[in-house]
């Protein structure tokens, strides 16, 4: 969990509603194809486990 990674999101101009997210550590590289409601759901995803991880410093901050 120490390694900076980056994500990449990129569209397919010429297929809509296609996406290819990329994955990049160093020392390992992914990449998976998903469709607009996979993506959707990722980012709802996301957005959830964000606003779980800014309610757990919160409690710390208060403690």
């Amino acid at each position: 969990m120490g390694t900076a990674t980056r994500v990449f999101v990129d569209n397919y101009e010429a297929y809509p509603g296609i996406f290819r997210v990329s994955f990049d550590s160093g020392d390992v590289r992914a990449a998976v194809v998903l469709t607009r409601p996979q993506v959707e759901q990722l980012r709802s995803c996301v957005t959830d486990s964000l606003a779980r991880d800014d309610a757990v410093k919160r409690r710390y901050r208060q403690a």
